[in-house]
């Protein structure tokens, strides 16, 4: 089951080769980005979860990081006064960054929830 990242730095890590030892590599992205809104107004939806777990809220729409493995999920997205979504997100493996490779492609996704 996915999971919502609450670090984005958790996520870093480098190849664990000698050559890339020196390398500061960033934070990898996240597999899954989701911004979540309202489909009628378009404005951020408070107490957005993914799959049970919350999102977190910054500034804008929510924005929910899920940690995945490459591969197609299904995930369940539901806000209190909302319809849940079923949204399909398929993560790809990266081709390939050197010393400083995640091993998938971030992917963003806009999800709009609708009222009941």
């Amino acid at each position: 089951m996915a999971k919502i990242l609450l670090s984005m730095t958790a996520m870093s890590f480098l190849g664990g080769c000698a050559e890339c030892e020196d390398i500061a590599c960033p934070a990898c992205e996240p597999p899954i980005v989701l911004s979540v809104t309202d489909d009628q107004t378009g404005d951020p939806i408070p107490g957005v979860t993914v799959d049970g777990d919350e999102c977190y809220e910054l500034t804008g729409p929510p924005r929910c990081y899920v940690r995945a493995s490459v591969g197609t999920h299904s995930l369940e997205v539901t806000a209190p006064g909302y319809e849940t979504q079923q949204v399909e997100v398929r993560v790809r493996e990266s081709s390939g960054d050197g010393c400083c490779g995640c091993g998938h492609e971030s992917v963003s996704r806009d999800v709009a929830l609708e009222s009941i």
